[in-house]
């Protein structure tokens, strides 16, 4: 299955339990799988079970600040989303440094978050690709023998799905991992 067409992991991080279960079950019922919880502490227990493609987090939680999560998270290149009741200057600068990619406004148009999300989940997989082509074409630089060559070549074939977006980078890491495996042979 190619990672566009692999169910959209949500975190969604609110205090408030209505909020949760509309987005939860909006989100889900369009095919994404959503993870709820209403803290800070809830959420990074559940980032320690799994990966998510996007994180949309309230700005004010009961035990911290969205910030705190998203500096957290951004690291590993999901898409984060924060959404606030209301908003100040300070706040709203303090949340994009810390990594939001946007502040939604409540009330909520589910739609309007049904499309923030599937922006700052392929926003994700464009960075994750280029991540790990950067990461392939500087391993197959420094490669020094074919097992190495031969391990790059393994991590291509592992992560096919996600170069399945885009071919050209894959080709472009093939040609690259090819080369170092010639030059040990």
């Amino acid at each position: 299955m190619s990672a566009a067409h692999q169910p959209i992991r949500v975190l969604l991080v609110d205090p408030t339990l209505p909020v949760r279960e509309l987005l939860h079950e909006y989100l889900r019922g369009r095919g994404m799988v959503v993870t709820a919880v209403g803290t800070v502490a809830a959420a990074r227990v559940a980032w320690t079970v799994e990966r998510y493609d996007v994180v949309i987090c309230e700005i004010a939680l009961p035990d911290g600040e969205a910030a705190q999560v998203f500096t957290q998270f951004r690291e590993y290149g999901c898409g984060l989303l924060a959404t606030a009741a209301s908003l100040s200057v300070p706040t709203a600068i303090a949340t994009l440094q810390a990594g939001a990619e946007d502040v939604l406004l409540k009330p909520l148009r589910v739609r309007d978050v049904y499309d923030a999300v599937r922006g700052a989940a392929a926003r994700g997989r464009v960075r994750e690709r280029e991540r790990l082509a950067r990461g392939i074409l500087i391993s197959a630089a420094r490669c020094q023998s074919l097992p190495e060559a031969t391990a790059l070549r393994a991590i291509l074939v592992a992560e096919a799905a996600l170069f399945a977006e885009d071919p050209v980078l894959h080709d472009a890491c093939t040609r690259v991992v090819a080369i170092a495996e010639q030059q040990h042979r």
